[in-house]
């Protein structure tokens, strides 16, 4: 779990008893991955099992991954040394930057960022070559390739996921065919990951097709209902198909 906080004015600040608040949610989550591990281990199906759910939180390994299999992936230096991370802009000009584990959106590494990067040295962050391009998410489910759509966003949002209209529900998508060499390498990298379920972003441009990363609990349900996917029908497939084949 997070360290509990709440804005005031226009700022996080932690809750008067945050300690207290933060270990109770952790003993809480806590339980809940054992109850998950307990019936993985009794061999119930899980989509996905809280191993594979826990790994893809750390993005530089989905990133080793994905290159291992041989995906393009966007340029990327993973530091905290502000020396390093301007040779890298200096070289690749179009950069932007993200946490490690998640829990914020994508930003541009502009001139007001690359005045702060000493408030960088205590952590690394990953900073990545910025592809232009559509948003395509792609639901594998299994081997299957359930659904794969463009998210419709202005350009001017770099991460669709701070574009309002979006997070207000309002997102609109455009059903995009896969190439098949394409949809073996998402079968490939969702092995790779050992995951039954994934969400894929991809950054597409004409023929170029480049990975950014894999979900293990991807948001579909708006894709779902609007364009009549049928992603929960898989998912409940996986998890019958997995029953009858346990021991």
């Amino acid at each position: 779990p997070f360290v509990p906080a709440l804005e005031k004015d226009g700022e996080l600040v932690l809750y008067e008893d945050w300690h207290t608040h933060f270990m109770q949610t952790r003993e809480r989550a806590s339980y809940f991955v054992a109850w998950l591990l307990k019936l993985a281990h009794q061999g119930v199906t899980l989509v996905n099992g809280p191993h594979a759910a826990s790994v893809m939180q750390y993005k530089p390994f989905q990133l080793h991954a994905l290159r291992s299999l041989g995906a393009r992936v966007p340029r990327t230096l993973i530091s905290n040394d502000p020396d390093a991370i301007r040779a890298f802009h200096a070289e690749v000009k179009d950069v932007i930057f993200k946490p490690i584990m998640g829990g914020a959106v994508t930003r541009v590494l502009d001139a007001e960022a690359l005045e702060h990067l000493d408030a960088v040295t205590t952590s690394p962050v990953i900073f990545q070559e910025r592809v232009r391009g559509d948003d395509l998410r792609v639901m594998l489910v299994g081997d299957e390739v359930v659904s794969c759509v463009a998210i419709e966003t202005p350009e001017q949002h770099l991460d669709f996921r701070a574009d309002p209209v979006y997070s207000g529900g309002n997102a609109a998508y455009r059903e995009v065919p896969l190439p098949e060499p394409v949809k073996q390498f998402c079968r490939k990298a969702a092995r790779a990951c050992g995951l039954t379920f994934a969400g894929i972003d991809i950054k597409h441009h004409g023929d170029d097709y480049v990975f950014l990363e894999l979900n293990s609990s991807p948001i579909y349900l708006d894709v779902e209902m609007k364009l009549g996917h049928p992603i929960s029908r898989a998912i409940a497939r996986a998890v019958v198909e997995g029953m009858r084949t346990a021991p």
